[in-house]
């Protein structure tokens, strides 16, 4: 008498869900249901996910944010990077008169000048940059949300903090230089050495050094948003931006990485078609074209690391005060529900 295989149980189908080793098919895995849900995406309403972002995401949107609306982020730059490089230039020519970058005739000196103004102009680029930082904050605040700041928007919202931003730049500046200062004086002292364990030596303890302005670099990145944003005056910023920034070094560091590599490589060919027309038309008119290059590659490049800022203090915002949920709740009042009439 053959036995059934087991009370209750039906006898096991070949190819079905059960499955028989004997099978040639073996089972069949579309009748099982997964064990587990798949993951919910997070909610995006504009340039970035409603969730703690990884570096990639941070640099996804920033191209998406300065690429999706050129003529804010672009228009901006071009304003804060001429202005800043104008007042600079002015600046630099009042100190130049005043110490003597004036010929033996009293008449100006020229090319003294012009050599000048080409570091000036690259200095004050990286100022324009701080204060980019700031001006942008609100329409990225707008881009993470799905709506598009409008340039003349953008400007009312940005102009009041102006004053703020500039004390904060300040700020910024002291603090990076002091803590850059041993770095600069080492590489003063030693760099006349001609002896080659000396120059060595004075390399890597410069190396050395400039890793506490690295670190302080990153944690000071969202000091320029948190000014507009938060409407904070310039030292809390500084210490709102210590604050969001904390345990979150290598993450930032790397994405400021990234943009450092994309904008070295545009710096890069830039600085060879200044060499190049240079070599053509002369040193002089060379050094004007380097004044005028050294304001495009400011504009250019500028609003990638502004953005960047801001998407960093949203990430920072998202993780410390869980920001991602506020900004749900408003994307939800204001979209409505998906099955609301429109």
């Amino acid at each position: 008498m053959t036995e059934s295989p087991g009370h209750g149980f039906p006898e096991p189908e070949w190819g079905s869900a059960t499955g028989d080793p004997r099978s040639s098919r073996g089972p069949d895995r579309s009748a099982v249901p997964p064990p587990w849900p798949p993951p919910v995406p997070a909610h995006k309403p504009g340039v970035i996910p409603l969730r703690p972002l990884g570096p990639g995401d941070i640099v996804g949107a920033t191209f998406a944010a300065v690429f999706g609306n050129p003529r804010v982020y672009f228009g901006m730059s071009a304003v804060v990077t001429v202005a800043t490089v104008i007042v600079a230039l002015v600046i630099d020519l009042v100190i130049g008169v005043a110490v003597g970058v004036i010929g033996g005739d009293g008449l100006p000196n020229p090319r003294a000048a012009l050599t000048s103004a080409s570091g000036v102009a690259t200095d004050a680029g990286s100022v324009a940059g701080w204060l980019l930082a700031g001006v942008v904050a609100y329409p990225v605040a707008r881009d993470v949300i799905g709506v598009r700041a409008g340039l003349r928007e953008s400007w009312r919202f940005g102009r009041p903090f102006v004053g703020r931003l500039i004390g904060t730049v300040l700020l910024l500046a002291v603090g990076l230089v002091l803590v850059a200062a041993p770095a600069i004086a080492l590489l003063l002292v030693g760099i006349g050495s001609p002896d080659l364990d000396v120059l060595l030596a004075v390399a890597v303890a410069s190396v050395l050094l400039i890793i506490p302005v690295v670190w302080l670099a990153v944690r000071l990145s969202v000091a320029m948003p948190a000014v507009t944003i938060d409407n904070l005056s310039p030292p809390a910023a500084i210490a709102r931006s210590f604050a969001l920034t904390r345990g979150l070094f290598a993450r930032y560091f790397t994405v400021f990485v990234i943009l450092g590599i994309v904008a070295t490589v545009v710096d890069t060919v830039f600085s060879g078609l200044v060499g190049l027309i240079t070599d053509v038309v002369g040193s002089t008119a060379g050094d004007v074209v380097g004044i005028v290059t050294a304001v495009l590659v400011t504009v250019i490049l500028a609003p990638m690391f502004a953005v960047a800022s801001s998407v960093v203090h949203t990430d920072s915002r998202i993780r410390k005060e869980g920001l991602d949920i506020a900004l749900t709740q408003l994307v939800a009042d204001r979209d409505g529900p998906p099955w609301a009439s429109r």
